[in-house]
């Protein structure tokens, strides 16, 4: 089951619909900035998945306790979110039993 509120209908047919999902893919990115007080700043960018967190998260409490005493460390999370374009076959009667299943 998906949760199709939020699904725009793009066009309906004899054969199928089709709809927007504004809100397919969610992509999450981290990025550790940190500056050394003399105006230099770096900045560390990651992307991944929930596998990856946990080696993000050690890395990152590593860089911020190093740089604790002579840096200052901000870390930021941007979401982007995707859109797709899915498309609906709805059962017909007229269709070979096996070939309907196929298609819906």
């Amino acid at each position: 089951g998906y949760d199709a509120s939020s699904w725009i209908l793009l066009s309906q047919g004899a054969e199928a619909r089709l709809w927007l999902v504004p809100d397919y893919l969610t992509v999450g990115s981290t990025s550790l900035v940190s500056s050394d007080g003399g105006g230099t700043s770096t900045t560390a960018n990651s992307t991944g998945t929930a596998d990856d967190a946990s080696d993000n998260a050690s890395s990152t409490t590593a860089a911020s306790t190093e740089s604790a005493a002579t840096k200052s460390a901000t870390a930021t999370s941007t979401t982007t979110t995707r859109a797709a374009v899915c498309k609906e076959r709805f059962p017909k009667s007229y269709r070979h039993p096996i070939l309907d299943t196929t298609l819906t």
